[in-house]
């Protein structure tokens, strides 16, 4: 018994919280960081099952990890290898993150095992938010600041990935280049603030006229495009018009000077070295719509060269 008091003294010199438990998941010793940590006392853990300190959801998972630490007893982190978060249980039911390191310890002959425990809650929450920011300036760097849509940079990368998913399987799609005609007037005459209005009224139309699987990107300026995954010829021709409709008809009914030319081409009509062969052919046809009269869809195989 002086052998657990002189155990018990020592662990509360140590600047973390600690548990002694036996073999069955009893608790012997506990210091009093571990004590306030899961708030209790000392005295209302000592002799209770482990278990109350654990998760009901993660018990079975825990006692597997204490029984394979007493087959083969050696000092690690608990979970070592393998992808796992521990949690602790509180006293009033609150679960937060928790490190853990456990290490054999023998007392008058008995094996013991002592955790070493650290509360990893502040660590998660500052690793959780950097992800996060992460995240955020990932999906910024891909994103058009004024529309919200895809921006130059992820139109290029996932239209790269239709030409090779193309080349790998046949999957068919379109590409359509969008200009607004007349916009650099509106902007001239009323000035940018309202330009930008305009864009971001029309790329929302535009949003909704589109799949969601497909990808809507402005380009620069006036200048968006459409990405239009798994699609026959047919069926993009309908989608590209529906969508130059809903766009005229909202443009006409709120007595705005524009009108948008579209110039697509899919990629059953040529062969396909690059994603750029498909981005020339978009192009010229958007530019044959311009020359024709604006306001209209021209398909590159319609393009006069």
């Amino acid at each position: 018994m002086d052998l657990f008091r002189h155990y018990g003294d020592f662990l509360n010199t140590i600047p973390d919280g600690a548990i002694v438990v036996t073999k069955q998941g009893q608790i012997k010793l506990v210091n009093s960081y571990a004590a306030e940590m899961f708030a209790y006392t000392p005295a209302e853990l000592v002799g209770q099952s482990l278990d109350i300190l654990i998760p009901s959801s993660l018990r079975d998972a825990h006692q597997r990890h204490t029984r394979n630490f007493f087959d083969k007893p050696k000092s690690r982190p608990m979970g070592e290898g393998l992808p796992l978060q521990f949690l602790g249980l509180r006293k009033d039911g609150r679960h937060f993150h928790v490190d853990i390191t456990i290490s054999p310890l023998t007392i008058e002959d008995q094996q013991y095992a002592v955790a070493i425990i650290r509360d990893s809650s502040e660590r998660q929450r500052t690793e959780q938010r950097i992800r996060l920011e992460l995240e955020t300036e990932r999906n910024r760097a891909l994103t058009d600041e004024l529309t919200g849509l895809a921006n130059r940079r992820l139109f290029h990368k996932i239209l790269n990935q239709c030409v090779n998913q193309h080349a790998t399987d046949a999957s068919p799609f379109a590409l359509a280049y969008i200009d607004l005609d007349n916009f650099k007037a509106i902007n001239d005459t009323n000035g940018h603030q309202v330009g930008d209005q305009l864009l971001q009224r029309i790329a929302a139309i535009m949003q909704q006229a589109s799949r969601g699987n497909d990808t809507l990107a402005r380009l620069g300026g006036d200048e968006f495009a459409l990405i239009i995954r798994n699609v026959t010829q047919h069926d993009a021709e309908n989608m590209l018009h529906r969508l130059h409709q809903l766009v005229t008809e909202t443009l006409v009914a709120e007595n705005i000077p524009t009108s948008m030319s579209i110039g697509w081409a899919h990629s059953a009509q040529q062969e396909l070295a690059s994603y750029r062969d498909l981005i020339h052919a978009a192009d010229e046809a958007m530019y044959a719509a311009k020359r024709s009269g604006k306001n209209t869809i021209c398909n590159a195989a319609d393009t006069v060269n």
